[in-house]
C-alpha cells in the first residue's frame, strides 16, 4: 500500500490522497490536494514528495506557513507515520503502512518422526535419549523465540503510539539529525517509557547501526533492561541484527 494523506479536520475532512510520487497542496485548480473552501490555504501551499527513503514535506512560501506536529517547518521535512500536517484550517494526517512491519505468525516445526522399532535394547535407549535431547532443545528454542516475538510486538506498539516529536521517534526512524537535535536540547539519552524501553532499544530493534553508534557515543546504557529484562543487544539479536548485538556487547556475542 502507498503512503497517503488523510484530512482529519477542516473543510475537506474525510478525504484522502495516495502519495504516488508528488502531491501539491493548496486552493489552486492544479493542486492534487485541493481544498478551495479553506480561505487560509495558499493557492500553492505545500508539496509532498515520495523519495526512495521516505516522504518529504516542503512549504512553498505560503502566507500562513506549514506546521508538522504543531511545529512550523522551515525547509524540507521528513514525514513519519501518523505525523499531522497543518495547512491553513486544514489538518492532514500522514499514514505510511510500511512504517510498522506486521509480524507474521510463525508455525511450529514439523514434529520429528519417531525411530523405527528395533530389536536391540541399547539402540532403542540411544534413540530415546537423542529424541529427548532434541525435544528439549526444540522446546527451549521455541519458548525463547516466542518470548522474542512478544518483546518485538511490544516495541512495535511503542513505536506506533509514541508522540512523533521525541527522542524515541528519532531513534526508531534512525533520523541522525533529529537525534542530535534532541541531544543538543538536553534530552535524556537513557529516558525510559512505560515498558522500560530506551531510545537505544528502538534503534537496535530497527537495525539503525549509525543511530546506535550515535546514542552510545552520547552515553546510552547498553545494559539497560526493559520491563521484561531485555537489553538492547537482546532486542537486536531477536530482530535479526547480530552486527548491532555485537557492537552493543563489545563483540562478546561473536566469541560465544
Amino acid at each position: 500500500m502507498e503512503p497517503r494523506l488523510v484530512c482529519v479536520a477542516g473543510p475537506g475532512k474525510g478525504r484522502e490522497w495516495p502519495v504516488a510520487a508528488e502531491l501539491l497542496i493548496g486552493r489552486d485548480a492544479g493542486c492534487d490536494v485541493r481544498v478551495p473552501e479553506d480561505i487560509n490555504l495558499s493557492r500553492r501551499h505545500a508539496r509532498v514528495e515520495r523519495l526512495p527513503k521516505g516522504c518529504i514535506l516542503t512549504d512553498l512560501g505560503s502566507t500562513n506557513g506549514t506546521l508538522v506536529n504543531r511545529a512550523p517547518i522551515h525547509g524540507p521535512t521528513a514525514l513519519h507515520h501518523l505525523d499531522t500536517i497543518q495547512v491553513g484550517m486544514t489538518t492532514l494526517r500522514f499514514e505510511d503502512p510500511a512504517f510498522v512491519a506486521i509480524l507474521g505468525a510463525e508455525q511450529p516445526a514439523e514434529p520429528v518422526p519417531g525411530p523405527r522399532r528395533t530389536q536391540g535394547f541399547l539402540l532403542g535407549v540411544l534413540f530415546g535419549l537423542a529424541l529427548a535431547t532434541l525435544g528439549w532443545a526444540a522446546n527451549s528454542w521455541w519458548r525463547d523465540r516466542a518470548r522474542g516475538l512478544e518483546e518485538t510486538r511490544r516495541i512495535l506498539e511503542v513505536v506506533e503510539t509514541k508522540p512523533r516529536l521525541d527522542l524515541f521517534q528519532a531513534a526508531a526512524t534512525g533520523d541522525l539529525a533529529q537525534i542530535r537535535a534532541h541531544l543538543r536540547a538536553g534530552s535524556n539519552v537513557n529516558v525510559r517509557d512505560q515498558n522500560g524501553f530506551t531510545p537505544l532499544h528502538l534503534a537496535a530493534y530497527r537495525g539503525h547501526l549509525a543511530a546506535v553508534r550515535l546514542l552510545l557515543e552520547a552515553g546510552a546504557d547498553p545494559e539497560a533492561r526493559s520491563a521484561t529484562g531485555s537489553t538492547p543487544a537482546d532486542i537486536a539479536l531477536s530482530a535479526g541484527y547480530p552486527d548491532i548485538a555485537n557492537l552493543l556487547t563489545g563483540g562478546a556475542r561473536s566469541k560465544q
